[in-house]
């Protein structure tokens, strides 16, 4: 049907430059009793076509039955495939639980609330750098140096002092632009903060719960 759609239904080339026939049928009579007859001829192969997409995806769809991650619905039927549901939903709870960055976040969290209660107990710094190895799962400690183990907490004792005074200069200069000018990046503009000096002053407090006036 190609060869023969190519050599007597489609129109020749309008320009010999052309790379392509014009999609103009020629011969119409012929063409429409070709068509008129290929309708049968169609018929049979699309109901063999249908038979054999059917035993196909019979075939595919039992060797996928047994996988979880690929559904054998489409693409817009997933939702009613409940294993590949269960998946999905297994991957997710795995992610929010299980989330390297949120693991290692909470982790310094920890450490730090450990830390404090120690110190806050009265404890000793061997206390803190026990508590660490077992926070760590460091089962032979005497491979550990307890100096080590101590700075662990000393560091994340350190960084949560650094980021608390990073929020409170980020709230102070928030609620004081003029302040922006008298940093150490924006001293050539000095004077606009000299001009600006007599506005009232939001001071940051670890609490939040009062202002003063400058």
């Amino acid at each position: 049907m190609i060869l023969l759609s190519k050599m007597c239904f489609l129109q020749r080339k309008l320009e010999p430059t052309d790379k392509e026939l014009p999609l103009n049928v020629d011969n119409r009579k012929v063409f429409e009793i070709i068509s008129y007859f290929n309708l049968y001829f169609g018929m049979t192969t699309g109901l063999l076509g249908c038979i054999r997409r059917f035993l196909l995806s019979a075939a595919f769809g039992l060797f996928s039955l047994g996988r979880l991650d690929k559904s054998i619905y489409s693409r817009d039927l997933q939702k009613f495939d409940g294993a590949y549901g269960t998946y999905v939903a297994m991957l997710q709870v795995d992610n929010a639980h299980n989330n390297p960055s949120m693991r290692l976040f909470a982790h310094i969290l920890w450490s730090g609330v450990l830390v404090s209660r120690i110190r806050a107990s009265g404890g000793t710094e061997m206390e803190i750098a026990e508590s660490i190895a077992a926070l760590n799962r460091i089962e032979d400690v005497s491979a550990v140096s307890y100096i080590d183990l101590y700075a662990v907490g000393t560091i994340v004792d350190r960084k949560s002092k650094q980021s608390r005074t990073r929020w409170l200069l980020a709230y102070t200069l928030v609620n004081n632009p003029q302040l922006k000018a008298n940093r150490k990046k924006c001293l050539p503009s000095r004077d606009i903060g000299n001009r600006e000096a007599n506005l009232p002053i939001v001071v940051a407090n670890p609490h939040f719960e009062y202002s003063t006036l400058a």
